[in-house]
């Protein structure tokens, strides 16, 4: 809203809360007066890379931070993108050893499989990408083939084969 004043348009802006100068219930929540450590805002979780600075970074340091950091999910879904269950896997406290990657024996495999196949597939498609000859449209479609590998192995990066590793 706008009011004709002799020097000029004056804006005027219509509050619906009290002034900022007027102390009221709002600005002191606002301000973190109402909290219990009086006037400080309790403290907000970090992760351990912001708890502890990398010139800070030693095992006493992030040992005593680690505690009150946030910690990392340890549950995901089954490794293997086509698993037919999504089975959700769950680290259970106090488990020894490295966490579990599938669900099944036949996921592992599958996924072995899969992976195998898609990286012969990016060989093939690459090695006939390199080669001249064929038109522009044929090239194009051995082109976006090979795309299509590389988009599907990005899903397969992990290789649970010890040859592999």
């Amino acid at each position: 809203m706008a009011k004709r004043v002799r020097s000029g348009i004056v804006e005027t802006a219509r509050l619906t809360s009290a002034p900022l100068n007027r102390p009221s219930a709002t600005n002191a929540r606002r301000q973190g007066l109402t909290s219990p450590t009086e006037g400080h805002p309790p403290p907000v979780p970090q992760r351990i890379n912001t708890a502890v600075t990398a010139i800070e970074a030693s095992v006493p340091n992030v040992a005593r931070e680690w505690p009150t950091a946030i910690q990392p999910l340890e549950e995901f879904l089954c490794l293997n993108p086509r698993c037919p269950a999504a089975v959700r896997l769950a680290r259970t406290p106090g488990a020894k050893g490295r966490p579990q990657l599938f669900c099944s024996t036949k996921c592992r495999r599958a996924y072995d499989y899969e992976r195998a196949q898609l990286i012969l597939d990016h060989e093939r498609l690459q090695a006939a990408v390199d080669r001249p000859g064929g038109t522009y449209r044929q090239r194009q479609v051995v082109e976006s083939a090979l795309a299509s590998i590389e988009r599907c192995l990005v899903h397969y990066a992990y290789s649970s084969t010890p040859s592999d590793a």
